[in-house]
């Protein structure tokens, strides 16, 4: 049993929805207001969105998409990719009323109070739930009853959901455009787009927004923008999977269709890891094979019940800051290139020039990653007419019109490595400094590059592709520092806090940087304690005297190093961490036993720990051949152990809830 808050409209007109290429139902419909994106919240000011790189299309409404060997191609959006409209004029948000009701075991919604505002009726919902029992009415019967206390309190305006206490997930819609966000905790102005990933983890709903998970921010959005969906395995949703020794993410753009949209490897096999086993994750550090476990852990910010709860992972390529060398050749990127492209390609025979560009400092397998992905492996429109392979200026707005233009492909290669690497993204003094590395929505490059929330897995995808053509000549050639620390480090000149102080690392306006990538060069102890020596992300003078505010971008790795002090906050990825082989691949020794795989409930088909009428609904479903389960949720189905599924089962699951 749980509570419902619904709302209805009086002397009003209902609104009607406009809807641009594929109508959904009315339950997509989410809001009474709608939320206007102000582009000078995405960026520092006008001048600078005249510098962001941040798109794969190169014409309107194509987005990039991948497979589990690195080949990508440009889609068109999903047909449940919608734009919705669902402003409310002023006149009607006055005359809105919200309904908490009860829903009965036949499913009858029963009315217990009429509220005049979502406050009110979100305090009367919790209220009811408090209480031990409460007092019921039926509207149709008059007859007043006593009902125990429903588990789940959910809210809905105009039908559709709002607030639940149930294990959700986050649809945000295409509204043809980037939608906007705010990082919880730092106040950080994020963005992505529905068509590059609709799902993120739910957790909270305050007011008019939203909290969410998704691509390793946890963020605030407005509720206009998003549908909160009671997560259920017919849904399809982003998840983790191994097969053959390597880990792969399956992306998902249409939770209510089937199949991924992207596909990339994010490293190897993890010897946590089992193989052909669906594993949920919104940062893609910790993994659950339940997915109301993780709700739960979000919703308490701990990582208790994951699979590696005390071994995080971290994509070695995704967190690789640009601030190192490949170990490949221009022969070896060569190589890969021409395993998946023809001549007619931009990118072709282009190894020396993205090998000599590490002069600016930065990393020439992760350039050609990155420029692999904007450019369709340099041949799209953009990369032929105007050898710009990173998409440079390409702003979704007008990606084609607005897109800088080079004299040839090398020229754009070093633009690149000069002016957004070494003088734009790895410098902290420039605005779009969120660290080194390409990372995700929560640190890195992909903060202010890409719309695209997994745009920089995608780039770390084409590293792991050269790595498994040329034989793992790269992989852990760095050791890398992830802090996970709620403040920022001073980098210092020497290992002593009387020394010159560099910089420290967070972005221009002195926030943290959640999951800030090093690379720890060495230790040093001394009387102040423990140091590591790390690769300076700015570049210094040649004596090392100062930062060099007057460098053209060439970076000196022999003379670029400084020193921050350790702490318990800098996690060290070891070959665990970063993913060397699972348990049945064999490449690499395990030296931790998995986790056993958690329990399920008997009866509990949806997984969320508990029996309640969606529980028989899904296997009423699955015997109808409405709705298959699947996995653990077939397993948890089959109520009385017979080994299949039957009306048994259903009758099993309602006399249970019934208390029969």
């Amino acid at each position: 049993m749980r509570v419902i808050v619904k709302y209805s409209i009086k002397g009003c007109e209902r609104m009607k929805q406009k809807k641009v290429l594929t109508l959904l139902s009315a339950a997509a419909i989410l809001t009474a207001s709608f939320y206007m994106i102000n582009k000078s919240d995405l960026y520092a000011s006008n001048e600078e969105l005249k510098m962001q790189g941040q798109s794969y299309s190169d014409k309107s409404g194509l987005f990039l998409s991948m497979d589990k060997d690195g080949n990508i191609q440009y889609i068109t959006p999903e047909s449940a990719d919608v734009v919705e409209n669902t402003k409310m004029p002023e006149q009607q948000q006055k005359h809105i009323t919200f309904d908490v009701k009860v829903e009965s075991e036949n499913g009858e919604m029963i009315t217990v109070a009429k509220e005049d505002t979502m406050k009110e009726a979100q305090e009367s919902a919790f209220s009811i739930q408090n209480n031990r029992s409460t007092a019921v009415m039926s509207e149709s019967t008059k007859l007043r009853t006593r009902r125990a206390v429903p588990s789940e309190v959910s809210v809905y305006t105009k039908d559709v959901l709002r607030s639940t206490t149930a294990p959700s997930i986050v649809r945000f819609k295409n509204i043809g455009d980037t939608t906007s966000y705010t990082e919880d905790g730092t106040g950080i102005a994020g963005y992505t787009h529905a068509s590059y990933a609709a799902d993120a983890a739910y957790l909270a709903t305050s007011g008019n927004k939203v909290k969410f998970k998704m691509a390793g921010v946890t963020g605030w959005v407005n509720a206009s923008n998003v549908e909160i969906i009671p997560y259920t395995n017919s849904l399809n949703i982003s998840y983790y999977k191994a097969d053959n020794g390597k880990f792969y993410h399956y992306i998902s753009t249409n939770v209510y269709g089937s199949g991924a949209a992207s596909t990339q490897m994010v490293g190897y096999q993890p010897n946590y890891i089992k193989s052909n086993t669906k594993y949920y994750s919104y940062d893609g550090h910790y993994f659950y094979t339940s997915y109301a476990a993780m709700i739960d852990d979000y919703k308490n910010n701990r990582y208790s019940n994951a699979v590696n709860a005390s071994q995080p992972y971290y994509n070695y390529y995704q967190f690789l800051s640009q601030r190192t060398k490949t170990s490949y050749s221009a022969a070896d990127i060569n190589k890969y290139i021409a395993s998946r492209t023809t001549s007619k390609s931009k990118i072709w025979n282009k190894g020396s020039a993205f090998t000599g560009a590490e002069k600016f400092g930065a990393n020439a397998a992760l350039m050609m990653g990155l420029a692999i992905n904007e450019s369709a492996w340099g041949m799209s429109s953009i990369a032929q007419s105007k050898n710009n392979i990173f998409g440079l200026n390409a702003v979704d707005s007008s990606p084609g019109t607005s897109a800088s233009t080079f004299a040839s492909v090398e020229a754009c290669i070093n633009d690149y490595a000069k002016n957004y690497v070494s003088l734009g993204y790895a410098s902290p003094f420039d605005w779009r400094y969120y660290g080194p590395h390409l990372g995700d929505k929560q640190s890195g490059m992909n903060v202010k590059y890409a719309s695209d929330p997994y745009w920089g897995e995608k780039a770390a995808a084409q590293a792991w592709q050269l790595e498994n053509i040329n034989g793992k000549k790269d992989y852990q050639k760095y050791q890398l520092g992830i802090d996970r620390g709620n403040a920022t480090a001073s980098v210092y000149k020497e290992a002593d806090s009387k020394s010159k102080l560099y910089y420290q690392t967070g972005n221009d306006a002195g926030k943290v940087i959640h999951q800030f990538s090093y690379v720890i060069l060495d230790t040093v102890k001394n009387s102040q304690g423990t140091w590591y020596k790390i690769q300076s992300d700015e570049i210094l003078k040649s004596d090392r005297s100062n930062v060099n505010t007057d460098s053209n971008g060439v970076y000196d790795f022999s003379k670029n190093y400084a020193y921050i002090k350790a702490d318990n906050d800098i996690y060290l990825l070891d070959k665990v961490d970063a993913g060397n082989g699972g348990n049945d691949n064999g490449n690499g020794s395990e030296t931790t036993p998995p986790k056993p795989e958690p329990s399920y409930k008997q009866g509990d088909a949806n997984l969320d720990g508990k029996l309640t009428p969606a529980d028989y609904v899904l296997v009423k479903n699955h015997i109808m051949n409405k709705s298959k389960l699947t996995g653990t949720a077939l397993q948890a189905a089959d109520a009385n152990k017979d080994n299949k599924i039957s009306p048994a089962d259903y009758i099993w699951i309602k006399n249970k809830i019934m208390g029969k």
